[in-house]
């Protein structure tokens, strides 16, 4: 037999196994029959150690951190290249302090969708960090442009 028959007649016992452990159930409490079971008790740390339920819940959950992480975080190559994006569609504003004139690098709405769209094209994990909610968490100044160092 090959693996994808191998595969299948788990798959099959699996569900034997399930139906049997459901109907033992609905033996002993006839009403979930009708009302799904909402909470099941912990088992007890003997049963931790020699079950395989504790294992397979961690396993997923670092399965799930690993693959969100991969999905979410950006790594320093892709914020190199949203800088570098930044600093391409960035205009400069002349801001007077005390200590003379600075200039500081802002962008506007429109060059932030650009942004948006050229990173898009690269993956959609950039399209979260472009959003419109995004730009007006910012202060902006009077032209409607948000400086660039704080993003």
């Amino acid at each position: 037999p090959d693996q994808s028959e191998i595969d299948a007649a788990e798959e099959v016992e699996f569900q034997k196994i399930q139906e049997q452990e459901r109907e033992d159930a609905e033996m002993k409490c006839p009403s979930l029959r009708s009302i799904p079971r909402f909470y099941e008790r912990k088992a007890s740390p003997l049963d931790e150690s020699t079950s395989l339920r504790p294992r397979v819940l961690r396993e997923a959950r670092s399965h799930l951190l690993q693959r969100k992480s991969s999905k979410e975080l950006l790594d320093e190559e892709d914020l190199h290249a949203i800088l570098a994006l930044l600093k391409e569609h960035a205009r400069e504003r002349a801001t007077t302090s005390r200590d003379g004139n600075v200039d500081v690098e802002v962008i506007d709405y429109n060059g932030f969708c650009r942004i948006r769209e050229e990173l898009v094209k690269r993956g959609e994990r950039f399209r979260q960090f472009f959003l419109p909610s995004t730009f007006l968490k910012f202060p902006r100044d009077q032209c409607g442009c948000i400086a660039i160092v704080p993003f």
